[in-house]
């Protein structure tokens, strides 16, 4: 068995580029410890940078998002990763704004 030296993932001996990522850069594992990675964890193992943190996000990204929301929609694209809560309130903020901008227009096209 070989463990791709890029994503860690282990790769029948017939291949020679791993299927997961396409790296070509395949050692064959002959001991039973695991491979560790720049961050010493265990290969296979998910590595974490930094804890995530602002689970509960802030209501300004949220007014934000609502009164411009093409930004509110661009800070959820760009944070949904590494900032969870302040990614959903900017979202959010976002979706309500485009809503009530989209019925404004339709109620003024009928009246």
């Amino acid at each position: 068995m070989k463990v791709c030296n890029v994503c860690g993932s282990q790769v029948a001996d017939q291949y020679t580029t791993c299927p997961n990522c396409g790296s070509t850069n395949l050692t064959v594992q002959n001991n039973a410890q695991p491979q560790m990675n720049v961050y010493q964890q265990p290969v296979g193992q998910p590595v974490y940078n930094q804890p995530v943190q602002n689970q509960k996000g802030n209501i300004g990204w949220g007014i934000l998002g609502f009164f411009v929301p093409i930004v509110g929609l661009i800070l959820y694209l760009v944070w949904k990763d590494s900032k969870p809560g302040d990614s959903k309130v900017a979202g959010m903020g976002a979706l309500i704004g485009f809503g009530i901008t989209f019925l404004f227009n339709v109620i003024s096209i009928i009246f």
